[in-house]
C-alpha cells in the first residue's frame, strides 16, 4: 500500500505556496520555488500566482499609506513642537523678567 503524499500550506516570503511531501502528486501545477532532498519542494500553485502578485501589490499600498500617515504626524508634530518651543520661552522671558523686577 502507498502512503498519501504530504501537502502542508506555507508562507514563503509573503507568497502562499505548498510545501510538498516527498511523493508530490503529479497532477499539481505550479512554480516550483525550492528544493530540498528529503524534506520535499514548495510550489506556488498557477492558480494562486495572480492572488500572491495581487496581494504583494496591496502590502506596498499599506506600506506606502502608513508611510504617508507618519509623514504627516511628524510634520504635524514638528508644528506643536515649535508653538511649544517659543510659548516655553516667553515664559522663561517672563520669568526672568518677575525675577529682575522682583529684585528691585
Amino acid at each position: 500500500m502507498k502512503e498519501t503524499s504530504s501537502l502542508e500550506v506555507s508562507n514563503i516570503d509573503g507568497r502562499w505556496c505548498m510545501r510538498l511531501g516527498a511523493d508530490p502528486p503529479t497532477s499539481f501545477e505550479g512554480l516550483l520555488l525550492s528544493s530540498g532532498s528529503d524534506a520535499g519542494s514548495i510550489v506556488e500553485p498557477l492558480s494562486a500566482v495572480p492572488l500572491n502578485d495581487e496581494l504583494q501589490q496591496a502590502r506596498v499600498l499599506v506600506a506606502n499609506a502608513e508611510e504617508e500617515v507618519l509623514l504627516k504626524i511628524t510634520e504635524k508634530m514638528q508644528v506643536d513642537l515649535d508653538d511649544i518651543e517659543n510659548l516655553f520661552n516667553s515664559m522663561i522671558r517672563l520669568d526672568v523678567v518677575d525675577q529682575c523686577s522682583s529684585k528691585l
